[in-house]
């Protein structure tokens, strides 16, 4: 250690023994979108994938909802794709707590937020979204993650949790996000990172 920095030596190793791969480096995100696609590895090699995004919030007051792409192909939101359930815990500036949630079988789209996202820079969120699945055709793609930020209300402080499930077994090359009213998305920036079965 030198300055108070420590350099390692090893290959980081993640859970289950697999070594974890960067596979998206710091990348700025959209600002003003209306959707945001973030692209996943579709090597054989990773048992999953993790998407950690920062500074996310939207202008107008809206749910954050999530697609994926298939591998060189078209975005899947049809009916009947994506089975979803989001919970969440709310506290306020004056300690009042509430929490809460929802769900759906059979959607066009996955949820990852119960009440809304931000509508103001001050009131950015961050996501971690774990995928696992989506680079084969032999298992659904599952998706959990977390959602820790502000609210609308400047005063409403959240931690919600997430999960998603396709009902296809297909490969996918990215996820898709967007507001679920108006276009104005943006993002600070995202990481992927991917992690070996061996």
């Amino acid at each position: 250690a030198s300055d108070g920095v420590v350099t390692f030596t090893q290959t980081p190793v993640g859970a289950g023994g697999g070594k974890v791969d960067v596979i998206t480096g710091i990348t700025s995100g959209g600002q003003g979108v209306a959707t945001q696609s973030i692209s996943l590895s579709t090597s054989a090699d990773y048992l999953w994938q993790q998407v950690i995004i920062r500074g996310c919030y939207s202008t107008t007051v809206a749910d954050l909802y999530l697609n994926t792409g298939l591998n060189g192909g078209a975005i899947v939101d049809g009916a009947g794709k994506y089975n979803w359930r989001v919970n969440e815990g709310i506290t306020n500036t004056s300690g009042a707590n509430s929490t809460g949630g929802t769900g759906s079988t059979g959607d066009s789209k996955g949820r990852l937020v119960w009440y809304s996202l931000g509508n103001a820079s001050s009131e950015k969120n961050m996501l971690i979204i774990n995928i696992y699945n989506s680079n084969t055709a032999s298992h659904q793609t599952y998706m959990s993650g977390q959602r820790i930020g502000r609210q609308s209300d400047d005063a409403n402080y959240s931690f919600g949790t997430f999960g998603i499930t396709l009902a296809d077994s297909t490969i996918e090359d990215r996820i898709q996000l967007k507001p679920s009213s108006g276009t104005a998305l943006y993002i600070d920036d995202y990481m992927v990172y991917g992690y070996k079965k061996a």
